[in-house]
């Protein structure tokens, strides 16, 4: 739902014109987006315009944003007719008549506003919190008409809100191919980034926007673009789970083992957010499915933490690393013992991992899984034959830590 906040003006101004407002019968609210563009300025409120315009001179643009921010055309153009002035009807905080056109997609009242006032000043506006321009709104909330018709007027089209992001950013981020395209015949910067690094294509891929991504790819932006942090478009299109854009990415040769300052690739993105059909596309492309991040946890790991069964059975049928431990000393046995993932204990055993390889201090597997009360674990590994007497770094056995623990289940596998 469109947020009021762009609008801020039911707090201050309703005090200031409290008065006018009541006797007008003007509404606060702003059109949802999902009111048909016919009926958004029809049934939200009514307006005397002979009252209108016998209220004080300074009052009467406050009415003639609250019109405008209706998509009243009618209403608008009446108040220009009495020589309103269209530069005061502006919030407090500065956001005009020509924002609620370009917030609201009303692009024949942004046309009577402009013909009576037009200006580079006025169609940039920038003395509004973030900086957010009229063109920038038309370009987050899909206004096409009213988007065209600012850039028609002479809009600048690679003006970024306060944290550097462009409209064409904006526009990319919710999909609106369209406005993308046209912002690019109007020389929009396809590579301009936000402040975090994010480029258009970064923002694009995150999203799934697999159209406006394919688009950018034609007009040349880096597929291989990372943010600050260093995390590509094809690693964060996996972590968000978006299989086409992964695919179209993997063609148009992105970096698949690229990683971020984490060291996460896409593949353990992909494992750590269990898409497995992802997964599958990164395999088939040749990804490294053993890279580490920064912390030494591989994807067979973190597929092991996190229980991601499908995963685990991809990677182990590609011969993934299944040996490198955490910095601790954690194993994928370990974790996925103490975590109870019976599934990936399975299979981790089945391709004939060291069954009593200890951590830092001296802990098993079997140790882990007695440890944290999980019996299912511990049968599976007696059954492979884990060493129940290895003892950890303070000489207590697995059975010695589950009777410390009162857990008797898995007390009685041990015994």
């Amino acid at each position: 739902m469109r947020a009021t906040a762009h609008f801020p003006t039911r707090q201050r101004d309703e005090c200031k014109w409290k008065n006018v407002i009541y006797t007008m019968g003007l509404s606060w609210e702003v059109p949802q987006p999902s009111t048909p563009a016919a009926e958004r300025g029809q049934s939200l409120f009514k307006v005397d315009y002979e009252k209108a315009l016998k209220v004080e001179d300074v009052a009467q643009p406050q009415i003639l944003l609250q019109i405008a921010k209706t998509g009243d055309t009618v209403g608008v153009k009446r108040m220009i007719d009495a020589k309103c002035p269209i530069q005061e009807a502006k919030t407090h905080v500065g956001f005009s008549a020509l924002h609620a056109c370009a917030y609201g997609s009303f692009a024949d009242t942004a046309q009577v506003i402009l013909k009576a006032h037009c200006n580079q000043q006025y169609l940039d506006a920038l003395k509004t919190p973030e900086q957010i321009t009229p063109l920038f709104f038309a370009a987050q909330f899909g206004a096409y008409e009213t988007a065209k018709l600012l850039l028609e007027k002479g809009a600048t089209v690679n003006i970024g809100r306060n944290d550097g992001q462009s409209p064409l950013y904006k526009a990319a981020h919710k999909g609106h191919k369209a406005i993308v395209e046209m912002m690019v015949k109007y020389n929009a910067d396809v590579h301009k980034p936000a402040d975090d690094g994010s480029s258009p294509l970064f923002i694009a891929s995150q999203h799934g926007m697999l159209e406006t991504v394919e688009y950018l790819i034609s007009q040349k932006a880096d597929v291989n673009k990372p943010m600050n942090g260093g995390i590509p478009p094809v690693a964060i299109a996996s972590q968000m789970g978006k299989k086409t854009t992964v695919e179209l990415l993997v063609k148009s040769n992105a970096e698949i083992n690229k990683v971020g300052n984490s060291g996460q690739s896409a593949v353990y993105k992909a494992v750590h957010k269990n898409f497995p059909d992802i997964l599958d596309i990164l395999i088939e492309a040749g990804a490294d499915t053993s890279k580490p991040a920064s912390d030494s946890s591989t994807p067979v790991f973190i597929a092991a933490q996190e229980g991601r069964t499908e995963c685990l059975q991809q990677l182990l049928s590609v011969k993934a690393d299944t040996n490198t431990p955490l910095k601790g000393g954690a194993t994928p046995l370990s974790v996925a013992a103490q975590n109870g993932h019976k599934e990936c204990a399975q299979l981790l055993i089945e391709s004939n991992v060291n069954l009593d390889e200890p951590n830092s201090v001296g802990q098993t597997p079997l140790f882990k899984a007695a440890q944290k009360n999980q019996p299912e674990i511990a049968k599976l590994l007696v059954q492979a034959r884990a060493d129940m007497n290895k003892a950890n770094q303070e000489g207590k056995t697995p059975l010695k830590i589950a009777q410390e623990s009162d857990h008797t289940a898995v007390v009685n596998v041990l015994v």
